[in-house]
C-alpha cells in the first residue's frame, strides 16, 4: 500500500513535493482510515483527491505520478532518452536530476524506495526498511556519467553473509533468502502498476456516470 510520494525539481515543482495517504488528525470520516493494532504502525486512508485553484499544481502533480509510475512499470530501453522535464525557471535545476521517494507497506513492514535521474541516466537508486523512528539500508545503486556502477548492500545483507561458513552453502542460502526477500517487496510494489490515478478529465467522466445511476 502507499504511504507517501515525494518529488522534486521536475515539471512545475522546485522544491520537495508530497503526496500522503497518512490521515490527519480530525474523527469526522474516521471510517475512511485502515486502522491499525500496532503502536509502530501506521494508519492510512482508503482514498484520496488533490483539489485547489487553477495553475496550483494539481494536474502536473498527477504527471509526476503517472511519470514515476511509468519508469517502474515498464523501464527504460538501452541507450534511451529519458523523457523527465526538470524545473526550467532555475539553472541549479537543470543541472541536478530530478528525485522521487515511494513510502510503501508490505504486511505490516514499511519500505522507502527512491531515485535520482536527468534525460541521460539513472543517478541513483536505493531501497530502504524503515519504522516510524529509523531506517536501514538495503541496498544504493550510483552510477556515474560514464556509466560505471557502484552497488552497496547495508547491514541486513552482510549479516546474512557473515553467518554462513561455506562457499557454496554460503551463495544458495544467500540467493535464496535475497530472492525471498525481493520476491515479496517487488511483488508488493507492484501496487503501483494497478494504482488507478485519475486526471481532472476522467474524474469529470467518472464523476457523471456515478450521478447517472442515481437519475
Amino acid at each position: 500500500m502507499l504511504i507517501r510520494f515525494r518529488a522534486e525539481n521536475i515539471f512545475s515543482f522546485k522544491e520537495q513535493i508530497e503526496f500522503s495517504m497518512i490521515p490527519s488528525l480530525e474523527r469526522i470520516h474516521a471510517h475512511q482510515v485502515f486502522r491499525t493494532k500496532k503502536r509502530s504502525d501506521v494508519n492510512l486512508t482508503r482514498f484520496a483527491a488533490l483539489y485547489g485553484a487553477n495553475a496550483a499544481g494539481k494536474s502536473n502533480l498527477v504527471k509526476v505520478l503517472r511519470f514515476a509510475q511509468n519508469m517502474i512499470v515498464h523501464g527504460l530501453k538501452p541507450e534511451a532518452q529519458i523523457p523527465i522535464q526538470r524545473f526550467r525557471l532555475s539553472q541549479d535545476c537543470l543541472h541536478r536530476p530530478a528525485k522521487f521517494e515511494i513510502e510503501f507497506k508490505v504486511g505490516t513492514d514499511m519500505y522507502e524506495y527512491g531515485f535520482e535521474l536527468d534525460p541521460k541516466y539513472i543517478h541513483s537508486e536505493w531501497l530502504k526498511k524503515i519504522t516510524r523512528r529509523s531506517e536501514r539500508l538495503i541496498f544504493h545503486r550510483t552510477t556515474n556519467e560514464t556509466g560505471d556502477a557502484n552497488l552497496k548492500f547495508g547491514e541486513f545483507i552482510k549479516k546474512i553473509v557473515m553467518k554462513i561458513n561455506y562457499f557454496f552453502i554460503l551463495l544458495l542460502k544467500v540467493l535464496a533468502q535475497i530472492s525471498f526477500f525481493y520476491t515479496k517487496v517487488l511483488k508488493e510494489m507492484l501496487f503501483i502498476s494497478g494504482l488507478l490515478i485519475i486526471g481532472s478529465e476522467k474524474f469529470l467522466l467518472l464523476l457523471n456516470q456515478c450521478l447517472s445511476i442515481f437519475q
